[in-house]
């Protein structure tokens, strides 16, 4: 836990302190007005790097976050909700779209968590259809760039029109959440267009989701790059996956563990990548006996977005929370290993929990406290059996969201 600790502390990671940085590049003038919006978790901590930089010359400012924060005057922040919308973010996507219509000049901080809590339902769609849609979607075990396709074509901010929505000049600072660090997908992708795909109607087919009159209406096609109409903005991702990886594993090594390999980029099945996670912890294991008692401790470090297949009704629980309970299944018994699975936000799924450390007595121990794992993990309720076995990880807000972070132990 004091790697987890010393990994989200980096400063490689500190939002407020890579914003700050990206503002000195920016070339505001002295008197030049800029509007500072922001949407995402760790939007708030970087409008507050923006502010040091910039200080007077941010003339206004609004900002849409999952927890509450206080930023300076001018600049309001507010409260919506994630992972799906409520009116809330609704609210805050409106005045975001009013606030760069009359825009001139405007520093966007974007960070994963955005398309939730700034949702515009696109003409002639309310917002409880788009959400219910999307629940059903995600259920189906669909991956973020699916979701992201059909949040897009059922938004009037995502997919690029919050940047069509005004001439000003626009720098989007950008912390992904997102394997590949696509812009399109990160936060909805308010200000880039996306690239040529299938259209969402597709994606929900193959989904076998069945759509209502009004929202097959409303769908609409995603906006391409074309005319000049993207030239006012310039995008820049200031960290990602791959950072929270690489912080991850010298976080480590500094604590004398040998990081054996390192992969940025998981995605696909929850169980596929617990077989995975699984396969290294007995491999690590081997080499840890076979190399002696002074040997030092190995570690393997992965990060992503796995999906999970849903059922109707699903128990406490997230994608990180049910990737540790399914490796506590396949760890059953074995000494001398652990994985560490966390949402580097510090909120998995809809819970405030991050995710689970578990070993080889994880599935005794929740059985133990009358807990059936195995069953827990049919349920998705994952969260119960790892609070019943003592491996629940909690953090409280990170204030960053960085995609999933795994870390496979062998001491």
């Amino acid at each position: 836990m004091q790697v987890l600790g010393e990994t989200l502390r980096a400063p490689t990671l500190d939002p407020r302190r890579l914003a700050a940085r990206a503002a000195l590049d920016l070339g505001v003038a002295a008197g030049e007005g800029v509007v500072l919006l922001g949407a995402g978790k760790p939007a708030a901590a970087m409008a507050a790097g923006v502010i040091d930089v910039l200080e007077e010359r941010v003339s206004t400012g609004f900002v849409v976050g999952k927890h509450a924060a206080l930023l300076p005057a001018p600049v309001a922040h507010v409260v919506a909700a994630h992972p799906f919308p409520d009116a809330r973010s609704e609210v805050a996507g409106r005045e975001l779209l009013g606030r760069a219509a009359a825009a001139r000049r405007i520093v966007l901080c974007l960070g994963g968590g955005a398309s939730a809590l700034a949702a515009v339902p696109a003409p002639g769609v309310r917002l409880a259809e788009k959400v219910a849609l999307t629940r059903a979607l995600a259920a189906t075990g669909a991956d973020i760039a699916a979701l992201a396709r059909v949040r897009r074509a059922l938004s009037a901010i995502k997919g690029g029109r919050l940047a069509l929505a005004t001439r000003a000049r626009i720098d989007a600072l950008v912390l992904s959440d997102v394997v590949g660090d696509a812009l399109h997908v990160i936060g909805g992708g308010p200000v880039s267009p996306p690239p040529e795909e299938e259209p969402a109607r597709v994606t929900l087919q193959r989904a076998g989701l069945a759509l209502a009159p009004a929202l097959a209406a409303a769908l609409q096609p995603d906006v391409r790059p074309g005319g000049g109409r993207f030239d006012h903005v310039r995008a820049r991702v200031l960290a990602g996956p791959d950072a929270l990886v690489t912080a991850a594993a010298a976080a480590l090594e500094a604590a004398g563990v040998r990081v054996v390999a390192q992969r940025p980029r998981v995605e696909g099945d929850v169980a596929a990548l617990a077989q995975t996670l699984c396969a290294h912890a007995r491999a690590l294991r081997a080499a840890r006996l076979a190399a002696g008692p002074r040997a030092p401790a190995l570690a393997y470090v992965a990060g992503g977005e796995p999906t999970v297949r849903l059922p109707p009704s699903p128990g406490r629980g997230g994608r990180a929370q049910h990737t540790a309970l399914a490796c506590a299944l396949g760890l059953a018994g074995l000494d001398d290993v652990a994985i560490l699975c966390v949402a580097s936000d510090g909120s998995d799924g809809p819970t405030s929990d991050a995710g689970g450390l578990v070993d080889g007595g994880s599935a005794a121990r929740a059985s133990a406290a009358g807990e059936d794992p195995a069953s827990a993990l049919e349920r998705c309720d994952s969260g119960s059996a790892l609070a019943s076995a003592g491996d629940l990880v909690s953090t409280g807000p990170t204030g960053n969201n960085l995609c999933d972070l795994f870390i496979v132990l062998a001491a």
